[in-house]
């Protein structure tokens, strides 16, 4: 039988997981297990439907370094994933978070199964962009 602790942090950690943080806000505002989640709300095989599909394709490029994050949501829209961004030997130094928009992807793990045509896009600590990265973008 489950203790009333444990009920009751099952109930808090769910509404914060449906209420708490929305694919809409900025990474910085969502807990790690907030953050985990997100990345599972895509459902896989993934086609990106054509209206979120031309949003992405005719707008990617105007995505510059130096960007903040909200001007990449309001370009953009919100992310398809948001995964924190690690470099170092061990991969334990945090630096910065990705946004993944997907326009198409067969799996969700395994990049070799994944055949995937993404947007990636890196953001500092400070939600400052970095870098953005494509694949099978046409």
């Amino acid at each position: 039988m489950m203790s009333k602790f444990t009920k009751y942090g099952f109930v808090a950690w769910l509404f914060g997981i449906c209420f708490g943080c929305t694919s809409h806000q900025i990474p910085g505002d969502c807990t790690d297990s907030q953050l985990l989640y997100l990345g599972g709300l895509v459902v896989y095989p993934y086609q990106a439907d054509e209206l979120r599909r031309r949003t992405i394709l005719d707008n990617y490029e105007r995505i510059q370094a130096g960007m903040e994050a909200t001007d990449v949501r309001k370009i953009l829209g919100a992310p398809d994933e948001i995964k924190q961004l690690h470099y170092s030997k061990d991969g334990s130094t945090l630096v910065g978070w990705t946004y993944w928009y997907i326009l198409e992807r067969g799996e969700r793990e395994g990049s070799r199964y994944r055949n995937e045509h993404v947007v990636r896009i890196s953001l500092d600590l400070n939600k400052v962009v970095l870098r953005i990265d494509t694949w099978k973008v046409e």
